[in-house]
C-alpha cells in the first residue's frame, strides 16, 4: 500500500527524494534450496506490483540524485530488473549510480548465464560503482558498463570491485580491462579511481589515465607480476602525464616497489592519505631495504601534507613500528590517523592506543 500511494501524482513526498540508499527485493527467493522456486502466483503478483506500482514511483523521483541498487541474483528474480533501469536512467537529475552483484550460492563461479542489473541506459553519470561477489561477465562488462562510461563523459568517479578477496584463486577469467571499459571515451575525466582486481595492462594506460585523477585505490593479487596488472607502467605513467594524488592506498604492487617510490618522490605538498597493505616480498633483505626507504625517504619527503597513513605487512620487518617509523611519524604535523603493524615482541602491539598518544604526544612537542 506504501508504494501505491506513492506511486500516485497526488502524492508530495516524491519531490523531497534526492538519495536512495538501498533499493533491493528480498523475495526469499532460493532457487538452490528447492525445485519449486517461484511459484507462477507470485510472479503474477510480483509484476503486478512492480509495473503497477514500484516502476511508477521511481519514475516520479524527478529530483533523486544517488542510488544504491542491490540485485541478488539467486535470491531474487530478474523480471523487475529492465524496468527498474528504465525509470531510474529516465530521470534528469541522477548522477551517482551504484550497483551490488551479489550470489549466495558459492557454487557458482560465473554469473555470465544471470541476467544482471542493466546499465547501458544511464547517462551523464558523475559517479559509478559496480561490485561483483563474482567474477564480471565480459558482456557486461562491454554492454553495460562501457556504455555507461562512454554516456557519462564527466564521470570523475569509478569504483570497480571484482571477487577473491577470500578465495584461493587469483586468475581473473571474463572481466574485461581498465582500458577496454574506456575504449569509447576520449579523455577521460576521472578524479576518483578505486579498482578490486580489475585488469589494468601496460597497453594504453597513458590514454586512459585522467591528469586530473587526485584518489587512486588499487587492489590486485599479493606481489602480483601478472601482466594483467601492470604496476611498473601504472607509477611510471601516472609521473610522465603530471598526476599529483592526494590519495593512494594499495595491494599487491610489491613486485614496482621501485616505480612506486619514484612516483611519490616526484611530487611533494598534495599527499594527504597513503596506505600500502599487506606487503611481502620474495626476499626479507628487499622487503626491509624497501621498508627502510620508506621511512628514510618518501615518509619525511611528504611530511607537510600526510595526515593519514596505513601500513601493513604480512611478516615482522623494517615496515613495522619501531625507530625509524617513529622518527619518520614525527616529522608529519598534520598526521591525525596511523596504522601501522607493531612486533610481536613491540609493548604497543598490545596497546595500540598508547601508541597513538605517545606519537601525538611526540608531534605537539615538536611544533
Amino acid at each position: 500500500m506504501l508504494i501505491k500511494s506513492l506511486s500516485t501524482s497526488s502524492s508530495t513526498v516524491n519531490s523531497f527524494v534526492k538519495t536512495i540508499r538501498n533499493l533491493t527485493f528480498n523475495t526469499g527467493y532460493r532457487p538452490w534450496e528447492s525445485e519449486t522456486a517461484f511459484s507462477e502466483i507470485d510472479v503474477k503478483a510480483f509484476k503486478a506490483i512492480l509495473f503497477e506500482h514500484l516502476a511508477p514511483f521511481l519514475t516520479r523521483l524527478r529530483n533523486l540524485e544517488t542510488i544504491n541498487w542491490t540485485h541478488s541474483v539467486d535470491e531474487q528474480p530478474s523480471l523487475y530488473l529492465i524496468a527498474i533501469a528504465q525509470s531510474l536512467s529516465s530521470l534528469p537529475k541522477l548522477r551517482n549510480v551504484a550497483v551490488t552483484i551479489q550470489c549466495h550460492d558459492f557454487t557458482k563461479s560465473s554469473l555470465k548465464n544471470y541476467k544482471l542489473p542493466p546499465l547501458h541506459t544511464f547517462k551523464d553519470l558523475s559517479s559509478l560503482l559496480v561490485f561483483c561477489s563474482n567474477d564480471i561477465p565480459t558482456e557486461y562488462c562491454i554492454r553495460e558498463i562501457t556504455t555507461a562510461i562512454a554516456a557519462s563523459p564527466k564521470l570523475t568517479r569509478l569504483s570497480l570491485a571484482n571477487p577473491f578477496e577470500d578465495c584461493n584463486t587469483t586468475v581473473i577469467e571474463t572481466c574485461t580491462s581498465l582500458q577496454t571499459l574506456f575504449r569509447d571515451t576520449t579523455g577521460p575525466q576521472l578524479q576518483q579511481l578505486e579498482l578490486q582486481y580489475i585488469p589494468f595492462p601496460a597497453a594504453g594506460l597513458n590514454q586512459t589515465l585522467s591528469h586530473r585523477l587526485k584518489s587512486l585505490t588499487i587492489s590486485t593479487p599479493t606481489c602480483s607480476r601478472h601482466p594483467d596488472f601492470a604496476w611498473a607502467e601504472l607509477f611510471t605513467t601516472l609521473k610522465e602525464i603530471g598526476v599529483e594524488l592526494s590519495k593512494l592506498r594499495v595491494t599487491g604492487m610489491e613486485a614496482a616497489m621501485d616505480e612506486m617510490f619514484s612516483y611519490l618522490i616526484s611530487y611533494s605538498g598534495g599527499l594527504q592519505t597513503l596506505g600500502i597493505n599487506n606487503i611481502i616480498m620474495e626476499c626479507k633483505s628487499h622487503e626491509d631495504s624497501a621498508g627502510n626507504r620508506f621511512w628514510d625517504q618518501i615518509v619525511p619527503h611528504h611530511k607537510g601534507s600526510l595526515k593519514a597513513l596505513y601500513i601493513s605487512s604480512r611478516y615482522e620487518g623494517a615496515w613495522c613500528y619501531g625507530p625509524k617509523p617513529t622518527m619518520a611519524i614525527r616529522q608529519c604535523l598534520s598526521l591525525c590517523k596511523f596504522n601501522i603493524a607493531a612486533r610481536r615482541d613491540d609493548p604497543v602491539r598490545h596497546h595500540p592506543e598508547d601508541c597513538l598518544i605517545e606519537v601525538k604526544r611526540r608531534i605537539i612537542s615538536s611544533r
